[in-house]
């Protein structure tokens, strides 16, 4: 198991785990009611980049409607 490689592709996850530590110091730090809204927001954007970040699919593709396709499911009832 070749470490240097598996580095670069997990930067997502170190950037995740980065915002989270710096966001839950601020709220804990700080005695400044608006300083701690600051702080659970950045925590907030962790979050979201970690949400973003796991739902990458590689090789996937958007689905758009595609002229070669004839049949489609309707995923409304």
């Amino acid at each position: 198991m070749n470490l240097s490689f598996e580095i670069p592709g997990l930067i997502n996850y170190w950037i995740v785990i980065i915002f989270m530590m710096i966001g839950l110091y601020i709220v804990i730090s700080r005695g400044n009611l608006i300083k701690k809204i600051v702080g659970l927001n950045i925590f907030q954007v962790s979050v979201f980049v970690l949400y973003i970040s796991i739902s990458k699919i590689n090789g996937g593709s958007a689905p758009i409607l595609d002229e070669t396709i004839k049949s489609y499911s309707n995923p409304l009832p």
